[in-house]
């Protein structure tokens, strides 16, 4: 059976009050992955599946059923791996990854959005004499403002809110910082209060989210022109990312638990710090609100000099503004996380962007191309124009990343009949009188000359690929071992230092006696074993296309993929500081002495080759390798798994040049697909108008009633959309048909689960439902499809 991974990539625009409907996106986006995560446990485990189920609640028991039953095609798991979001979106984003790297509840969050995110609680009430004037003036302000906006709430509660918010405080911002601060502390509290030690990250792989902030004075940047001439520059742009790692071996290592929390906080503070609404966002504001709560902040420092980039020069704190001013659409930080992930089993990519509130072409009305006045031009700039920055360039740049995939999978093929006559040359010559690993050992080393040797003049030029990479690496591992991360230039001065210490590129990777006491990159390339590992579990997942294939079979090739993960883990450890001791720390520092001194940095070097132990790895994946291709022997004669093994040298020199990454990628296309009101569902064929969309987007912000609307909405727009992406995945129709007959399990669970909770508009779940009850019906007479809803 075919086991495929269905990687979700999420990006979350600004939108104002449409956060509301964002949050009800991720809201099926986290009970997705946490069926998954139930299913693919249970399976592993031979847990009762109906005990299983019956743990879930509300929509992630019919996406369990759904990928249960969707198994009779295929073994389809769900991870969502990175998350790019700014301003509204930004905050939705940092509660769903932290939802997602500890399995935790999102309702803390829905009261947060419904109960709290209103002009009469966000607004700061109206002080001084001044107060009785505003009173006075509000009603005219208001109707003025309405045609500013060209727009009528339409509400008797918003236009009463709006006049009272004209009331409140003028010429400052009228929304509270510590309170929106305070509210999110409090939600993150009650949601790590259900932190049971789990997490919905699958052993191996890691979570990343990416937040925008814009920094209101800026950080200045020396750039080298010539020579000693340097320019400098003002970066305003701010990229916070937290992550979340399950490593298999410490477990889950994580930015987003609550011992972060202030930090996450902090970020959904300053991205949404809408400008003119909010006050500017600092560390010393949300610190306050920190310590008003009793709670603590224990990487604070780090954070503020790590992410942060420390205080101003002055030593004044840094402001932060919305992050929507300087990337609305924040889609460039999740195509780079892509590009670099290695894949796991077969994956389907989907990059999915959930926009609330798409543009509209041109309608042809000559007033809407009239020149713009004094108050258009100046809204237009600083909310409109940014918040509607096309999407074009970022498309294409995913084309650009699914034609080299292309190209790198053509490639492979074209060298692979070579690939094959090499491969078959070292097996003929294999000698039965040693030991199966030490065959496997010999053979192994003996591809890796044979690359060398008849690639030519080319491997040169990989090599010195191969080797940059590697001094790069080694330095940014001697800077974080001695603990030199904030000195200047620091990783770009230890690759000075190391690069001479290295021998020439045409002897660079031969094996050689690991008692010699020479620098041998060989023995110090953590990342070429990795990838030749990678591209293992490639071949062991094509393996799974034999329909032939019995239990027992698919049992071992499950078990040879876990050893090789187990495997790569530990390779991985290298790379971080606590797999060194005392010794090997206190050896990389002081960074200027290693600069200076040539044979203390050829110590470190030597000392790291030895403690990083990799000739016995190498030997223990010959075990594993030896082991797994003779049981499976009988099932496939012609060996795969040792081919794809010994053939990795060859292919590695002919795809790291092109590829120019330290992992190979998942070698797959990527689709973008999209969540909006806008597109066309089956319960309404013309899309759906959220309220929040009146008031230039802040009309959730004045209306319950309409924030329930707006919020349901986004889980049943979301809800369908997801069901089509598994259904396409499998393309199959009767997939699809299925996936068509959950729908309707799907909406009811989700208005069962809301219904105590939304109580503002008494008609809003009972229309609901109606509407369910004919357009499901219309939906069956007609035979419409879910797989014409994918993008």
């Amino acid at each position: 059976m075919r086991q495929v991974e269905l990687r979700l990539a999420v990006v979350l625009y600004g939108g104002v009050s449409l956060a509301i409907y964002m949050h009800g996106v991720t809201r099926e986006l986290l009970g997705l992955q946490r069926a998954s995560r139930a299913l693919d446990k249970a399976l592993s485990s031979g847990a009762d599946l109906a005990q299983v189920e019956q743990g879930l609640t509300g929509s992630a028991v019919h996406y369990f059923r759904l990928l249960r039953d969707l198994r009779a095609e295929l073994d389809l798991r769900v991870v969502i791996d990175a998350i790019s979001g700014t301003s509204a979106g930004g905050i939705n984003g940092i509660m769903l990854a932290r939802a997602l790297a500890h399995d935790l509840p999102l309702d803390p969050h829905r009261a947060f959005w419904l109960e709290k995110a209103d002009v009469t609680e966000l607004a700061r009430p109206p002080h001084g004499a001044s107060r009785w004037v505003k009173r006075l003036v509000a009603p005219v302000v208001g109707r003025a403002l309405g045609l500013v906006l060209d727009q009528d709430p339409g509400s008797t509660e918003a236009r009463r809110k709006l006049h009272w918010f004209m009331s409140s405080r003028w010429f400052k911002p009228p929304f509270s910082g510590e309170r929106f601060s305070r509210w999110m502390l409090e939600a993150c509290q009650a949601m790590d209060a259900c932190d049971q030690g789990n997490t919905l990250i699958p052993v191996g792989q890691k979570l990343e989210l990416f937040v925008t902030l814009t920094d209101y004075f800026g950080k200045k940047h020396a750039v080298p022109l010539y020579h000693q001439v340097r320019l400098e520059e003002i970066e305003h742009r701010r990229m916070v990312r937290f992550s979340a790692r399950n490593d298999g071996v410490e477990g889950l290592k994580s930015q987003l638990s609550a011992d972060c929390a202030a930090s996450n906080v902090f970020a959904a503070r300053a991205t949404a710090s809408f400008p003119g609404a909010f006050p500017p966002a600092s560390i010393e504001e949300v610190a306050a609100v920190v310590e008003e709560l009793n709670l603590q902040w224990p990487d604070r420092e780090r954070f503020v000099q790590e992410v942060l980039q420390g205080p101003l020069d002055t030593g004044e704190p840094r402001l932060f503004i919305d992050g929507s001013v300087v990337m609305n659409k924040p889609f460039q930080p999740i195509i780079d996380s892509i590009d670099e992930r290695a894949a796991s089993r077969e994956v389907v990519r989907r990059l999915l962007y959930v926009d609330p509130i798409p543009g509209e072409p041109a309608n042809g009305d000559t007033a809407e191309f009239s020149p713009p006045g004094f108050f258009r031009s100046i809204l237009a700039s600083l909310a409109y124009i940014p918040r509607n920055e096309p999407v074009g360039d970022n498309l294409k740049e995913i084309e650009r990343m699914n034609a080299r995939s292309r190209r790198l999978r053509e490639v492979i093929g074209s060298v692979q009949p070579d690939v094959d006559r090499e491969v078959h040359a070292l097996l003929a010559v294999m000698d039965p009188r040693h030991p199966p690993a030490e065959q496997v050992r010999r053979a192994r080393e003996g591809a890796m000359e044979m690359a060398r040797q008849h690639s030519g003049f080319v491997h040169p030029g990989y090599a010195q690929v191969r080797l940059s990479r590697l001094v790069n690496r080694i330095a940014k591992l001697v800077k974080r071992l001695g603990a030199n991360d904030n000195q200047p230039r620091a990783t770009e001065r230890l690759e000075q230092a190391i690069r001479p210490l290295m021998p020439d590129v045409r002897e660079a990777f031969v094996p050689s006696s690991s008692e010699d006491g020479s620098v041998n990159p060989l023995y110090l390339d953590v990342d070429y074993r990795i990838r030749c590992l990678r591209s293992v579990i490639r071949k062991v997942n094509s393996l799974y296309a034999d329909e032939r294939l019995d239990t027992g079979t698919v049992e071992r090739l499950g078990h040879l993929k876990g050893r090789l993960y187990e495997i790569i883990t530990y390779l991985q450890y290298r790379w971080s500081r606590q797999f060194y001791g005392r010794e090997t720390r206190e050896a990389c520092g002081p960074m200027d002495i290693l600069n200076r001194d040539r044979a203390r940095m050829e110590t470190v070097i030597i000392l790291l080759q030895e403690r990083m132990g990799l000739i016995d790895l190498d030997h223990l994946t010959d075990e594993v390798i030896c082991t797994a291709d003779s049981e499976l022997s009988s099932r496939f004669p012609d060996r795969p798994l040792l081919r794809a093994y010994l053939g990795f040298p060859f292919y590695d020199a002919v795809m790291l040049p092109i590829q120019q990454t330290l992992d190979h990628t998942e070698l797959g296309e990527v689709s973008v697909s999209r969540i909006s009101p806008k597109d066309p569902g089956v319960l309404k064929p013309e899309g759906t108008a959220l309220k929040g969309a009146q008031l230039q987007t802040f009309g959730a912000f004045f209306n319950r009633s309409w924030r329930e609307h707006d919020y349901l909405w986004g889980r049943l727009n979301a809800a369908e959309r997801l069901a089509s992406l598994l259904a396409n995945v499998v393309s199959d129709n009767n997939a699809v048909g299925f996936a068509n007959s959950q729908l309707r399990g799907l909406f009811e669970s989700i208005l069962d689960e809301e219904e105590d909770q939304l109580k503002a508009d008494q008609d809003l779940i009972v229309d609901l439902r109606s509407l369910i009850d004919i357009r499901l019906i219309e939906a069956e007479v007609g035979q419409r499809s879910l797989s014409s809803l994918d993008v």
